[in-house]
């Protein structure tokens, strides 16, 4: 009996302090810590079936309030789901619209923004479509940009009336992979402050439509069209300021978003 507890003493583990932890581990200890309710211990308990029959980290990980807290905050999503120790916050990408339609597809576990523009339009259309992507368990959204300019009319079938006067066309595009996180707020006050685009476009808000009004109407974007999430994943908000372009709905079905623009 001697040999057998002075074996399982040498075989149990040690944890140092959590002081003397690395930032990203302690942080990510921290974080459950304050999810799940407990401490970070001194040593691991003695493995017994009962605690062997009862993993409480993916228990209490999977409880549906605490997914919903992960996945509007962006700390998980339900591809694994996975577990993002820190807060990404990309810089827009800026992209230039200059073919009569441009193409563009991500995925909704992917943390990105784009800032899309165009100059001298009369003539726009925004067509958002979203897929189940099967091999990832996350949705994919396409996202179409139709313009039209004078001399090289839009041929979409559903393009709008020409404008009277050529106008500007900026289009923030931002997967959020949550949009409750503060910082990603703060984020979207900047870029408007710093580039105004004329409209945002949302995408794995991950938050139902009212919290997308409350936003568009902090950062003083008067019109709203929303689509909201399925469980942990999708929901997309499009906000516009009005200043030179208004929004048209054309179609919007659970899977299919799709605008004209009008001039004000």
């Amino acid at each position: 009996m001697e040999s057998q507890s002075s074996n399982e003493a040498t075989v149990r583990p040690s944890f140092p302090d959590k002081r003397d932890l690395r930032p990203p581990v302690r942080e990510f200890i921290e974080l459950l810590e304050g999810l799940l309710c407990i401490k970070y211990p001194l040593r691991p308990p003695i493995p017994t079936p009962e605690t062997r029959r009862k993993p409480i980290l993916k228990e209490g990980l999977t409880q549906p309030h605490i997914m919903n807290a992960l996945a509007t905050h962006g700390l998980a999503t339900y591809k694994l789901p996975q577990m993002l120790l820190k807060e990404d916050i990309p810089s827009p990408i800026h992209i230039s619209l200059t073919e009569p339609c441009t193409r563009y597809s991500l995925e909704g576990y992917e943390k990105q923004s784009y800032m899309f523009t165009a100059s001298n339009i009369v003539q726009g259309s925004i067509i958002i479509k979203t897929e189940a992507n099967i091999l990832s368990g996350a949705l994919s959204y396409r996202i179409d940009y139709v313009i039209g300019k004078e001399g090289a009319l839009s041929t979409f079938p559903a393009a709008s009336i020409p404008f009277k006067e050529p106008t500007n066309l900026s289009v923030l595009l931002y997967n959020a992979l949550g949009a409750d996180l503060y910082s990603f707020r703060k984020q979207i006050e900047s870029i408007v402050r710093d580039f105004d685009p004329v409209i945002i476009i949302i995408t794995e808000t991950r938050l139902p439509a009212c919290e997308g009004h409350q936003l568009a109407a902090n950062i003083n974007y008067m019109q709203v069209i929303t689509s909201d999430p399925i469980n942990y994943n999708g929901g997309i908000w499009m906000f516009c300021n009005l200043k030179n372009l208004s929004m048209k709905e054309l179609n919007h079905t659970h899977n299919r978003l799709m605008v004209n623009l009008l001039t004000r």
